[in-house]
C-alpha cells in the first residue's frame, strides 16, 4: 500500500504531529440540500443548521457532542477538513510541525465548533 519511501519519510528529523481527531468535514456540492438529505436519511444524521437559501447545510451525528460533523456548501472556498487536538499546546505543536514540513497553514477564525 505504501511505496518504498514510507520509511524514508518517517525517519526524517521533523517534529511529530500530536494525535488529532477529525472535527468535521466540509465539502462542495452543487446541491447542498439534496446531499444533506442523502446523509440524513442514510446515516440518520440531523440537519443542525444552514443558510436560508440552501447554499450551506450542516449535519451532526450527535448534536449534543458536536455542533456539526459534515457541512455541504456551494462555495468551493469553504471546503476543508477540521482537525481537533486536546490542548492549546498541541495546537501550537501541530502548527509548528506542519510549517516545518513546508505545509501552508491558513489562519482564519472559524469560531468554536
Amino acid at each position: 500500500m505504501f511505496d518504498d519511501r514510507t520509511d524514508e519519510l518517517r525517519s526524517t528529523q521533523l517534529p511529530a504531529l500530536p494525535k488529532a481527531h477529525i472535527g468535521h468535514i466540509s465539502l462542495t456540492t452543487e446541491n447542498p440540500t439534496a446531499l444533506a438529505a442523502f446523509y440524513r436519511d442514510l446515516f440518520q444524521m440531523e440537519v443542525v443548521g444552514g443558510s436560508p437559501n440552501g447554499a450551506t447545510v450542516f449535519l451532526a451525528s450527535d448534536p449534543s457532542a458536536e455542533s456539526h460533523d459534515l457541512a455541504f456548501s456551494r462555495d468551493p472556498a469553504l471546503a476543508h477538513i477540521a482537525f481537533k487536538v486536546g490542548t492549546l499546546t498541541e495546537l501550537v505543536a501541530a502548527y509548528r510541525a506542519l510549517r516545518a514540513r513546508g505545509i501552508p497553514v491558513l489562519q482564519q477564525f472559524h469560531g468554536v465548533s
